[in-house]
Protein backbone atom coordinates (compact mmCIF):
# COMPACT_ATOMS: atom_id res chain seq x y z
CA UNK A 1 0.00 0.00 0.00
CA UNK A 2 1.31 3.41 -0.94
CA UNK A 3 2.25 5.77 1.86
CA UNK A 4 0.20 8.96 1.87
CA UNK A 5 2.01 12.30 1.82
CA UNK A 6 0.22 15.59 2.53
CA UNK A 7 1.94 18.64 1.03
CA UNK A 8 0.59 21.46 3.16
CA UNK A 9 0.54 25.15 2.32
CA UNK A 10 -1.01 27.70 4.67
CA UNK A 11 -1.61 30.85 2.66
CA UNK A 12 -2.29 34.42 3.70
CA UNK A 13 -5.62 34.48 1.83
CA UNK A 14 -7.98 31.98 0.27
CA UNK A 15 -7.31 33.44 -3.21
CA UNK A 16 -3.59 32.65 -2.87
CA UNK A 17 -1.96 29.34 -3.71
CA UNK A 18 1.46 27.85 -2.99
CA UNK A 19 3.37 26.89 -6.17
CA UNK A 20 6.11 25.14 -4.14
CA UNK A 21 3.69 22.31 -3.33
CA UNK A 22 2.88 21.75 -6.98
CA UNK A 23 6.58 21.68 -7.92
CA UNK A 24 7.32 19.10 -5.22
CA UNK A 25 4.43 16.86 -6.24
CA UNK A 26 5.35 16.90 -9.94
CA UNK A 27 9.04 16.31 -9.22
CA UNK A 28 8.33 13.02 -7.44
CA UNK A 29 5.14 11.86 -9.17
CA UNK A 30 6.91 8.81 -10.62
CA UNK A 31 7.66 7.44 -7.14
CA UNK A 32 5.49 5.01 -5.24
CA UNK A 33 3.64 7.47 -2.99
CA UNK A 34 0.10 8.79 -2.75
CA UNK A 35 0.62 12.57 -2.77
CA UNK A 36 -2.11 15.07 -1.93
CA UNK A 37 -1.88 18.87 -1.94
CA UNK A 38 -3.72 20.60 0.91
CA UNK A 39 -4.00 24.38 1.02
CA UNK A 40 -5.41 26.29 3.99
CA UNK A 41 -5.24 29.90 5.21
CA UNK A 42 -3.83 31.56 8.31
CA UNK A 43 -7.37 32.72 9.15
CA UNK A 44 -8.62 29.21 9.89
CA UNK A 45 -8.74 28.02 13.49
CA UNK A 46 -6.10 25.65 14.76
CA UNK A 47 -8.65 22.96 15.61
CA UNK A 48 -10.07 23.12 12.07
CA UNK A 49 -6.59 22.75 10.57
CA UNK A 50 -5.43 19.80 12.65
CA UNK A 51 -8.86 18.13 12.38
CA UNK A 52 -8.70 18.20 8.60
CA UNK A 53 -5.12 16.90 8.58
CA UNK A 54 -6.09 14.10 11.01
CA UNK A 55 -9.08 12.98 8.91
CA UNK A 56 -6.83 12.51 5.88
CA UNK A 57 -4.79 9.97 7.87
CA UNK A 58 -1.36 10.77 6.38
CA UNK A 59 1.86 8.83 6.84
CA UNK A 60 4.00 11.87 6.02
CA UNK A 61 3.28 15.60 6.30
CA UNK A 62 5.41 18.24 4.54
CA UNK A 63 4.88 21.87 5.53
CA UNK A 64 5.98 24.82 3.38
CA UNK A 65 7.03 27.53 5.85
CA UNK A 66 7.13 31.30 5.14
CA UNK A 67 7.05 34.44 7.25
CA UNK A 68 3.27 34.82 6.89
CA UNK A 69 2.49 31.29 8.17
CA UNK A 70 5.33 30.59 10.63
CA UNK A 71 3.23 31.04 13.75
CA UNK A 72 0.40 28.90 12.40
CA UNK A 73 2.78 26.10 11.43
CA UNK A 74 4.46 26.25 14.83
CA UNK A 75 1.10 25.96 16.58
CA UNK A 76 0.23 22.91 14.46
CA UNK A 77 3.62 21.32 15.21
CA UNK A 78 2.99 21.64 18.94
CA UNK A 79 -0.01 19.31 18.69
CA UNK A 80 0.13 17.24 15.52
CA UNK A 81 2.38 14.47 16.92
CA UNK A 82 -0.02 14.06 19.82
CA UNK A 83 -2.77 12.92 17.49
CA UNK A 84 -0.60 11.39 14.72
CA UNK A 85 2.39 10.01 16.68
CA UNK A 86 3.65 7.76 13.85
CA UNK A 87 3.43 10.45 11.19
CA UNK A 88 6.73 11.78 9.81
CA UNK A 89 7.03 15.56 9.68
CA UNK A 90 9.07 17.39 7.01
CA UNK A 91 9.61 21.14 6.86
CA UNK A 92 10.84 23.25 3.96
CA UNK A 93 10.85 26.86 2.81
CA UNK A 94 12.81 30.03 3.59
CA UNK A 95 11.76 30.19 7.25
CA UNK A 96 13.47 26.90 8.12
CA UNK A 97 16.35 26.85 5.63
CA UNK A 98 18.92 29.01 7.38
CA UNK A 99 18.69 27.96 11.05
CA UNK A 100 17.12 24.48 10.86
CA UNK A 101 18.73 23.34 14.11
CA UNK A 102 16.51 25.81 16.05
CA UNK A 103 13.39 24.09 14.73
CA UNK A 104 14.64 20.68 15.83
CA UNK A 105 15.25 22.06 19.31
CA UNK A 106 11.68 23.37 19.65
CA UNK A 107 9.54 20.85 17.78
CA UNK A 108 9.18 17.13 17.17
CA UNK A 109 10.01 17.00 13.47
CA UNK A 110 11.89 14.45 11.39
CA UNK A 111 13.51 16.28 8.47
CA UNK A 112 14.15 19.79 7.18
CA UNK A 113 14.89 20.41 3.51
CA UNK A 114 16.91 23.57 2.96
CA UNK A 115 16.86 25.86 -0.07
CA UNK A 116 15.05 25.01 -3.30
CA UNK A 117 13.53 21.74 -2.21
CA UNK A 118 12.77 19.62 -5.25
CA UNK A 119 15.98 17.57 -5.33
CA UNK A 120 16.17 17.24 -1.54
CA UNK A 121 12.57 16.07 -1.32
CA UNK A 122 13.12 13.49 -4.05
CA UNK A 123 16.29 12.22 -2.36
CA UNK A 124 14.40 11.71 0.89
CA UNK A 125 11.59 9.79 -0.80
CA UNK A 126 13.98 7.65 -2.83
CA UNK A 127 15.57 6.47 0.39
CA UNK A 128 12.11 5.81 1.82
CA UNK A 129 13.07 7.93 4.83
CA UNK A 130 15.87 5.59 5.85
CA UNK A 131 18.29 8.49 5.60
CA UNK A 132 19.94 9.44 8.87
CA UNK A 133 20.26 12.99 7.62
CA UNK A 134 17.82 15.20 9.45
CA UNK A 135 18.93 18.31 7.52
CA UNK A 136 18.97 17.87 3.76
CA UNK A 137 20.70 20.26 1.39
CA UNK A 138 20.83 19.20 -2.22
CA UNK A 139 21.36 21.45 -5.24
CA UNK A 140 18.69 21.50 -7.91
CA UNK A 141 19.38 20.97 -11.60
CA UNK A 142 19.05 24.00 -13.92
CA UNK A 143 15.57 25.48 -13.69
CA UNK A 144 14.69 24.48 -17.26
CA UNK A 145 15.02 20.85 -16.15
CA UNK A 146 12.54 21.21 -13.28
CA UNK A 147 9.17 19.84 -14.52
CA UNK A 148 6.20 22.15 -15.00
CA UNK A 149 4.31 21.99 -11.69
CA UNK A 150 0.66 21.98 -12.74
CA UNK A 151 -1.52 19.17 -14.12
CA UNK A 152 -5.05 19.02 -15.58
CA UNK A 153 -6.71 18.03 -12.32
CA UNK A 154 -5.40 21.23 -10.67
CA UNK A 155 -7.96 23.26 -12.60
CA UNK A 156 -10.66 22.74 -9.98
CA UNK A 157 -8.20 23.07 -7.09
CA UNK A 158 -7.04 26.47 -8.36
CA UNK A 159 -10.40 27.80 -9.50
CA UNK A 160 -10.85 31.52 -8.63
CA UNK A 161 -7.31 31.70 -7.20
CA UNK A 162 -4.21 33.53 -8.28
CA UNK A 163 -2.05 31.38 -10.51
CA UNK A 164 1.67 31.70 -9.85
CA UNK A 165 4.27 31.03 -12.52
CA UNK A 166 8.07 31.24 -12.73
CA UNK A 167 9.99 31.92 -15.92
CA UNK A 168 13.20 32.16 -13.87
CA UNK A 169 14.66 31.58 -10.42
CA UNK A 170 17.26 33.62 -8.62
CA UNK A 171 18.16 37.22 -9.39
CA UNK A 172 20.95 39.16 -11.08
CA UNK A 173 20.85 41.78 -8.32
CA UNK A 174 22.31 41.26 -4.84
CA UNK A 175 20.13 43.44 -2.60
CA UNK A 176 21.22 42.93 0.99
CA UNK A 177 17.71 42.47 2.44
CA UNK A 178 16.65 39.78 -0.05
CA UNK A 179 17.21 36.00 0.09
CA UNK A 180 17.69 35.91 -3.67
CA UNK A 181 20.97 37.77 -3.14
CA UNK A 182 22.58 34.67 -1.61
CA UNK A 183 25.39 32.95 -3.51
CA UNK A 184 23.47 29.66 -3.48
CA UNK A 185 20.56 31.28 -5.32
CA UNK A 186 21.84 31.03 -8.88
CA UNK A 187 20.00 32.84 -11.65
CA UNK A 188 18.49 30.32 -14.04
CA UNK A 189 15.61 30.53 -16.51
CA UNK A 190 13.35 28.32 -18.58
CA UNK A 191 13.50 28.06 -22.35
CA UNK A 192 11.14 30.27 -24.35
CA UNK A 193 9.25 27.44 -26.05
CA UNK A 194 8.83 25.79 -22.66
CA UNK A 195 7.37 29.00 -21.25
CA UNK A 196 4.96 29.51 -24.14
CA UNK A 197 3.65 25.97 -23.87
CA UNK A 198 3.23 26.20 -20.10
CA UNK A 199 1.43 29.55 -20.29
CA UNK A 200 -0.95 28.18 -22.91
CA UNK A 201 -1.71 25.33 -20.51
CA UNK A 202 -2.43 27.76 -17.67
CA UNK A 203 -4.60 29.99 -19.84
CA UNK A 204 -6.90 27.04 -20.38
CA UNK A 205 -7.67 27.33 -16.65
CA UNK A 206 -9.14 30.79 -17.46
CA UNK A 207 -7.55 32.46 -14.41
CA UNK A 208 -8.27 36.09 -13.58
CA UNK A 209 -4.58 36.73 -13.02
CA UNK A 210 -1.27 34.96 -13.55
CA UNK A 211 1.44 36.33 -11.28
CA UNK A 212 5.01 35.82 -12.43
CA UNK A 213 7.01 35.36 -9.24
CA UNK A 214 10.39 35.99 -10.89
CA UNK A 215 12.42 38.33 -8.67
CA UNK A 216 13.35 40.43 -11.70
CA UNK A 217 11.28 39.34 -14.66
CA UNK A 218 13.28 41.35 -17.21
CA UNK A 219 16.69 40.21 -15.91
CA UNK A 220 17.01 38.49 -19.29
CA UNK A 221 15.65 41.34 -21.46
CA UNK A 222 15.34 39.35 -24.68
CA UNK A 223 13.38 36.58 -22.97
CA UNK A 224 11.10 39.14 -21.28
CA UNK A 225 10.38 40.85 -24.60
CA UNK A 226 9.54 37.56 -26.27
CA UNK A 227 7.11 36.66 -23.48
CA UNK A 228 5.48 40.11 -23.56
CA UNK A 229 4.96 39.85 -27.33
CA UNK A 230 3.56 36.32 -26.93
CA UNK A 231 1.10 37.40 -24.22
CA UNK A 232 0.08 40.60 -26.01
CA UNK A 233 -1.50 38.48 -28.75
CA UNK A 234 -3.66 36.52 -26.34
CA UNK A 235 -7.32 37.51 -26.30
CA UNK A 236 -8.01 35.95 -22.89
CA UNK A 237 -9.27 38.25 -20.13
CA UNK A 238 -6.41 37.07 -17.88
CA UNK A 239 -4.16 39.75 -16.41
CA UNK A 240 -0.42 39.25 -15.96
CA UNK A 241 1.65 40.57 -13.06
CA UNK A 242 5.43 41.05 -13.31
CA UNK A 243 8.15 42.36 -10.98
CA UNK A 244 10.54 44.30 -13.20
CA UNK A 245 13.60 46.53 -12.89
CA UNK A 246 13.11 49.81 -14.79
CA UNK A 247 16.82 50.44 -15.41
CA UNK A 248 16.89 47.39 -17.73
CA UNK A 249 14.21 48.79 -20.05
CA UNK A 250 15.29 49.90 -23.52
CA UNK A 251 13.48 51.68 -26.34
CA UNK A 252 12.37 48.42 -27.93
CA UNK A 253 10.73 47.45 -24.63
CA UNK A 254 8.60 50.58 -24.74
CA UNK A 255 7.73 49.90 -28.39
CA UNK A 256 6.33 46.54 -27.28
CA UNK A 257 4.69 47.77 -24.08
CA UNK A 258 2.85 50.70 -25.63
CA UNK A 259 0.85 48.18 -27.69
CA UNK A 260 -0.26 46.08 -24.73
CA UNK A 261 -4.07 46.14 -24.31
CA UNK A 262 -5.28 48.33 -21.46
CA UNK A 263 -5.23 46.53 -18.11
CA UNK A 264 -3.58 43.34 -19.39
CA UNK A 265 -0.24 43.90 -17.61
CA UNK A 266 0.62 44.94 -14.05
CA UNK A 267 4.19 45.96 -13.14
CA UNK A 268 5.57 45.94 -9.61
CA UNK A 269 8.76 47.95 -9.29
CA UNK A 270 10.96 48.06 -6.19
CA UNK A 271 12.34 51.58 -5.83
CA UNK A 272 13.17 50.99 -2.12
CA UNK A 273 14.97 54.35 -1.76
CA UNK A 274 16.18 57.38 -3.69
CA UNK A 275 19.02 58.02 -1.26
CA UNK A 276 22.33 57.23 -3.03
CA UNK A 277 24.15 56.29 0.21
CA UNK A 278 21.39 53.85 1.05
CA UNK A 279 21.32 52.30 -2.42
CA UNK A 280 25.08 51.80 -2.34
CA UNK A 281 25.01 50.20 1.12
CA UNK A 282 22.26 47.73 0.25
CA UNK A 283 24.16 46.78 -2.93
CA UNK A 284 21.44 48.10 -5.18
CA UNK A 285 23.59 50.28 -7.38
CA UNK A 286 21.26 51.88 -9.90
CA UNK A 287 21.13 55.04 -11.95
CA UNK A 288 18.36 56.92 -10.11
CA UNK A 289 17.86 59.32 -13.01
CA UNK A 290 17.42 56.47 -15.48
CA UNK A 291 15.07 54.63 -13.13
CA UNK A 292 12.94 57.74 -12.73
CA UNK A 293 12.89 58.47 -16.46
CA UNK A 294 11.81 54.95 -17.36
CA UNK A 295 9.11 54.82 -14.69
CA UNK A 296 7.70 58.10 -15.99
CA UNK A 297 7.65 56.66 -19.50
CA UNK A 298 5.80 53.57 -18.27
CA UNK A 299 3.22 55.65 -16.42
CA UNK A 300 2.75 57.91 -19.45
CA UNK A 301 1.77 54.85 -21.51
CA UNK A 302 -1.43 54.72 -19.39
CA UNK A 303 -2.12 51.09 -20.31
CA UNK A 304 -0.15 49.26 -17.58
CA UNK A 305 -0.96 49.27 -13.87
CA UNK A 306 2.20 50.50 -12.07
CA UNK A 307 2.91 49.54 -8.44
CA UNK A 308 5.99 51.13 -6.81
CA UNK A 309 7.60 49.92 -3.56
CA UNK A 310 9.51 51.82 -0.87
CA UNK A 311 11.25 50.23 2.12
CA UNK A 312 11.59 52.18 5.37
CA UNK A 313 14.38 51.17 7.74
CA UNK A 314 17.28 50.72 5.32
CA UNK A 315 20.81 51.83 6.30
CA UNK A 316 21.66 55.54 6.00
CA UNK A 317 17.97 56.44 5.56
CA UNK A 318 16.81 58.73 8.37
CA UNK A 319 13.36 60.29 8.63
CA UNK A 320 14.39 63.27 6.51
CA UNK A 321 15.99 61.36 3.64
CA UNK A 322 13.08 58.93 3.71
CA UNK A 323 10.73 61.87 3.33
CA UNK A 324 12.64 62.82 0.17
CA UNK A 325 12.34 59.26 -1.14
CA UNK A 326 8.62 59.20 -0.34
CA UNK A 327 7.95 62.50 -2.06
CA UNK A 328 9.99 61.52 -5.13
CA UNK A 329 8.08 58.27 -5.58
CA UNK A 330 4.70 59.86 -4.83
CA UNK A 331 5.32 62.57 -7.41
CA UNK A 332 5.70 59.87 -10.07
CA UNK A 333 1.97 59.21 -9.54
CA UNK A 334 1.95 55.39 -9.69
CA UNK A 335 -1.32 53.48 -9.48
CA UNK A 336 -0.14 52.12 -6.14
CA UNK A 337 2.63 53.10 -3.75
CA UNK A 338 3.54 50.54 -1.10
CA UNK A 339 5.38 51.81 1.94
CA UNK A 340 6.82 48.72 3.61
CA UNK A 341 8.89 48.42 6.76
CA UNK A 342 12.13 46.45 6.48
CA UNK A 343 11.91 42.75 7.35
CA UNK A 344 15.18 41.33 8.64
CA UNK A 345 15.30 37.82 7.23
CA UNK A 346 17.54 34.91 8.22
CA UNK A 347 20.16 34.20 5.59
CA UNK A 348 20.45 37.77 4.30
CA UNK A 349 23.42 40.13 4.31
CA UNK A 350 21.21 42.61 6.20
CA UNK A 351 20.72 40.15 9.07
CA UNK A 352 24.45 39.34 9.17
CA UNK A 353 25.22 43.08 9.52
CA UNK A 354 22.53 43.89 12.06
CA UNK A 355 25.12 44.76 14.72
CA UNK A 356 26.89 47.16 12.35
CA UNK A 357 23.60 49.00 11.78
CA UNK A 358 22.45 48.79 15.45
CA UNK A 359 19.48 47.00 13.93
CA UNK A 360 16.70 45.88 16.25
CA UNK A 361 13.76 43.89 14.93
CA UNK A 362 10.90 41.64 16.02
CA UNK A 363 11.96 38.32 17.50
CA UNK A 364 9.27 36.44 15.59
CA UNK A 365 7.94 36.62 12.04
CA UNK A 366 7.60 38.88 10.18
CA UNK A 367 10.83 40.20 11.82
CA UNK A 368 9.88 43.83 11.27
CA UNK A 369 12.43 46.52 12.06
CA UNK A 370 12.03 48.26 15.44
CA UNK A 371 14.94 50.70 15.16
CA UNK A 372 18.44 51.22 13.76
CA UNK A 373 21.18 53.87 13.83
CA UNK A 374 19.10 56.26 11.76
CA UNK A 375 15.51 55.64 12.86
CA UNK A 376 14.15 55.41 16.41
CA UNK A 377 11.18 53.23 17.28
CA UNK A 378 9.15 56.44 17.41
CA UNK A 379 10.11 57.10 13.79
CA UNK A 380 9.09 53.56 12.83
CA UNK A 381 5.70 54.02 14.52
CA UNK A 382 5.21 57.30 12.65
CA UNK A 383 5.99 55.68 9.29
CA UNK A 384 3.71 52.73 10.07
CA UNK A 385 0.86 55.16 10.77
CA UNK A 386 1.52 56.98 7.50
CA UNK A 387 1.56 53.60 5.73
CA UNK A 388 -2.01 52.96 6.93
CA UNK A 389 -3.22 56.36 5.72
CA UNK A 390 -1.51 55.82 2.37
CA UNK A 391 -3.46 52.58 1.94
CA UNK A 392 -6.77 54.21 2.88
CA UNK A 393 -6.51 57.36 0.79
CA UNK A 394 -4.04 56.74 -2.05
CA UNK A 395 -3.90 53.03 -2.78
CA UNK A 396 -7.64 52.53 -2.51
CA UNK A 397 -8.04 54.82 -5.55
CA UNK A 398 -11.26 56.13 -3.99
CA UNK A 399 -10.11 59.68 -3.20
CA UNK A 400 -8.32 60.53 -6.42
CA UNK A 401 -9.78 64.01 -7.03
CA UNK A 402 -9.69 65.05 -3.38
CA UNK A 403 -6.08 63.93 -2.91
CA UNK A 404 -4.84 65.75 -6.02
CA UNK A 405 -6.39 68.98 -4.81
CA UNK A 406 -5.44 68.67 -1.15
CA UNK A 407 -1.79 68.07 -2.05
CA UNK A 408 -1.71 71.60 -3.47
CA UNK A 409 -2.17 72.98 0.05
CA UNK A 410 1.03 71.37 1.39
CA UNK A 411 4.69 71.68 0.51
CA UNK A 412 5.03 67.92 -0.04
CA UNK A 413 2.99 64.69 0.00
CA UNK A 414 4.85 63.52 3.12
CA UNK A 415 3.95 66.74 4.93
CA UNK A 416 0.27 66.19 4.15
CA UNK A 417 0.21 62.56 5.32
CA UNK A 418 2.20 63.41 8.42
CA UNK A 419 -0.15 66.26 9.34
CA UNK A 420 -3.16 64.02 8.69
CA UNK A 421 -1.52 61.40 10.91
CA UNK A 422 -1.23 63.90 13.77
CA UNK A 423 -4.87 64.90 13.28
CA UNK A 424 -5.96 61.25 13.46
CA UNK A 425 -4.08 60.86 16.75
CA UNK A 426 -5.59 64.06 18.17
CA UNK A 427 -9.08 62.79 17.33
CA UNK A 428 -8.30 59.32 18.75
CA UNK A 429 -9.52 57.64 15.56
CA UNK A 430 -8.89 53.95 14.89
CA UNK A 431 -7.72 53.60 11.27
CA UNK A 432 -7.76 49.79 11.25
CA UNK A 433 -11.34 49.56 9.99
CA UNK A 434 -11.99 52.57 7.80
CA UNK A 435 -14.88 52.29 5.34
CA UNK A 436 -15.14 55.05 2.71
CA UNK A 437 -17.75 57.10 4.58
CA UNK A 438 -15.69 57.17 7.78
CA UNK A 439 -12.50 57.98 5.84
CA UNK A 440 -14.18 60.78 3.88
CA UNK A 441 -15.70 62.28 7.05
CA UNK A 442 -12.24 62.29 8.61
CA UNK A 443 -10.80 64.09 5.58
CA UNK A 444 -13.61 66.65 5.64
CA UNK A 445 -13.00 67.35 9.34
CA UNK A 446 -9.27 67.70 8.65
CA UNK A 447 -9.94 70.28 5.89
CA UNK A 448 -12.43 72.11 8.09
CA UNK A 449 -9.82 72.47 10.82
CA UNK A 450 -6.90 73.63 8.69
CA UNK A 451 -8.48 75.07 5.51
CA UNK A 452 -12.07 75.89 6.38
CA UNK A 453 -12.21 78.59 3.70
CA UNK A 454 -11.92 75.84 1.04
CA UNK A 455 -14.43 73.47 2.63
CA UNK A 456 -17.20 73.99 0.03
CA UNK A 457 -14.81 73.17 -2.81
CA UNK A 458 -13.48 70.07 -1.05
CA UNK A 459 -16.98 68.82 -0.28
CA UNK A 460 -17.53 68.89 -4.04
CA UNK A 461 -14.30 66.93 -4.49
CA UNK A 462 -15.45 64.30 -1.99
CA UNK A 463 -18.88 64.04 -3.58
CA UNK A 464 -17.28 63.64 -7.01
CA UNK A 465 -15.06 60.83 -5.70
CA UNK A 466 -18.11 59.21 -4.13
CA UNK A 467 -20.08 59.35 -7.39
CA UNK A 468 -17.25 57.77 -9.35
CA UNK A 469 -16.99 54.69 -7.17
CA UNK A 470 -20.26 54.24 -5.23
CA UNK A 471 -22.88 51.78 -6.40
CA UNK A 472 -25.68 53.65 -4.67
CA UNK A 473 -27.92 56.52 -5.78
CA UNK A 474 -27.60 58.57 -2.59
CA UNK A 475 -24.93 60.57 -0.78
CA UNK A 476 -23.65 59.92 2.74
CA UNK A 477 -25.52 62.15 5.18
CA UNK A 478 -22.56 64.44 5.85
CA UNK A 479 -22.13 65.15 2.10
CA UNK A 480 -25.79 65.55 1.22
CA UNK A 481 -27.38 68.84 0.14
CA UNK A 482 -31.07 69.69 -0.17
CA UNK A 483 -30.51 70.73 -3.76
CA UNK A 484 -29.77 67.16 -4.87
CA UNK A 485 -33.25 65.94 -3.97
CA UNK A 486 -34.83 68.76 -5.96
CA UNK A 487 -32.56 68.16 -8.98
CA UNK A 488 -33.50 64.49 -9.05
CA UNK A 489 -37.21 65.29 -8.85
CA UNK A 490 -37.00 67.92 -11.61
CA UNK A 491 -34.92 65.82 -14.03
CA UNK A 492 -35.86 62.17 -13.55
CA UNK A 493 -38.50 62.05 -16.32
CA UNK A 494 -36.33 63.95 -18.79
CA UNK A 495 -33.32 61.79 -17.91
CA UNK A 496 -35.25 58.63 -18.72
CA UNK A 497 -36.34 60.01 -22.10
CA UNK A 498 -32.82 61.10 -23.02
CA UNK A 499 -31.42 57.78 -21.94
CA UNK A 500 -33.89 55.85 -24.10
CA UNK A 501 -32.90 57.97 -27.09
CA UNK A 502 -29.18 57.44 -26.58
CA UNK A 503 -29.25 53.79 -25.44
CA UNK A 504 -32.40 52.13 -26.81
CA UNK A 505 -30.78 48.71 -26.39
CA UNK A 506 -30.31 49.12 -22.62
CA UNK A 507 -32.78 48.88 -19.75
CA UNK A 508 -33.97 52.42 -19.01
CA UNK A 509 -35.03 51.45 -15.47
CA UNK A 510 -31.35 51.78 -14.56
CA UNK A 511 -31.81 55.56 -14.35
CA UNK A 512 -33.93 55.08 -11.23
CA UNK A 513 -30.70 54.39 -9.40
CA UNK A 514 -28.74 57.27 -10.92
CA UNK A 515 -26.92 59.69 -8.67
CA UNK A 516 -27.07 63.38 -9.59
CA UNK A 517 -24.10 65.67 -9.16
CA UNK A 518 -24.12 69.41 -9.37
CA UNK A 519 -21.17 71.51 -8.14
CA UNK A 520 -21.84 73.76 -5.18
CA UNK A 521 -18.60 75.71 -5.64
CA UNK A 522 -17.95 77.74 -8.79
CA UNK A 523 -14.29 76.71 -8.55
CA UNK A 524 -15.15 73.01 -9.00
CA UNK A 525 -17.56 73.78 -11.86
CA UNK A 526 -14.92 75.79 -13.68
CA UNK A 527 -11.91 73.52 -13.11
CA UNK A 528 -13.51 70.09 -13.50
CA UNK A 529 -16.73 70.51 -15.47
CA UNK A 530 -16.05 73.41 -17.83
CA UNK A 531 -18.96 75.15 -16.08
CA UNK A 532 -21.41 72.32 -16.78
CA UNK A 533 -24.15 72.26 -14.19
CA UNK A 534 -25.39 68.69 -14.00
CA UNK A 535 -23.72 65.28 -14.24
CA UNK A 536 -25.58 62.00 -13.86
CA UNK A 537 -23.75 58.83 -12.82
CA UNK A 538 -25.35 55.52 -13.74
CA UNK A 539 -24.02 52.26 -12.40
CA UNK A 540 -24.28 49.59 -15.08
CA UNK A 541 -23.88 45.84 -14.55
CA UNK A 542 -20.33 44.88 -15.49
CA UNK A 543 -21.47 42.78 -18.45
CA UNK A 544 -23.11 45.84 -20.03
CA UNK A 545 -20.36 48.38 -19.55
CA UNK A 546 -17.04 46.62 -20.13
CA UNK A 547 -16.74 48.69 -23.31
CA UNK A 548 -18.17 51.87 -21.73
CA UNK A 549 -15.83 52.49 -18.79
CA UNK A 550 -15.17 56.19 -18.19
CA UNK A 551 -17.39 57.15 -21.12
CA UNK A 552 -18.53 60.73 -20.73
CA UNK A 553 -21.41 61.75 -22.98
CA UNK A 554 -22.92 65.18 -23.39
CA UNK A 555 -26.71 65.27 -23.78
CA UNK A 556 -27.88 68.88 -23.85
CA UNK A 557 -27.56 70.01 -20.21
CA UNK A 558 -27.39 66.52 -18.74
CA UNK A 559 -24.13 64.58 -18.92
CA UNK A 560 -24.04 60.84 -18.40
CA UNK A 561 -21.05 59.31 -16.69
CA UNK A 562 -21.44 55.58 -17.25
CA UNK A 563 -19.60 53.77 -14.48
Amino acid sequence: MKKKILLIGINARWTHSNPALYYLRTYVNDLNYDIQICEYTINQTLIDLISDIYKKNPDIIAFSVYIWNTKTVQNILKDIKKILPECRIILGGPEVSYHPEQWFEKFKIDHIICGNGESGFRELLLQDFDSKMKIIKKANPPFSEIPFPYIDSDKELLKNKYLYYEASRGCIFKCSYCLSSREDQKFSYRKLEQIKSELDFLLDFKPKIIKFVDRTFNANPELARSIWIFLSKKTDLTKFHFEIHPSLLKENDFEILEKIPLGKFQFEIGIQSFNNDTLKEIRRNVDVKKVTTNIKKLIELKNIHIHLDLIAGLPFEDIFTFQNSFDSVYDLKPDQLQLGLLKVLDGTFMKENSEKYSLKYQSESPYMILSNKWLSFGDIVKLHEIEKLLEIYYNSGKFETTLIEIQKLFTSPFEFFNKLRKFVISQQIDTNSMIWIKSAKLLQDFIKKYHNEKLVFFRDCLRWDWCKMAKSHYYPDFLNEHIFKKIKKDNSVRLKELFKQKYPELDSSLVKHAIYFTPISSKFAKEFLQNKTLIVFINFPQKDIEHRKSLFIELDEIHFNLK
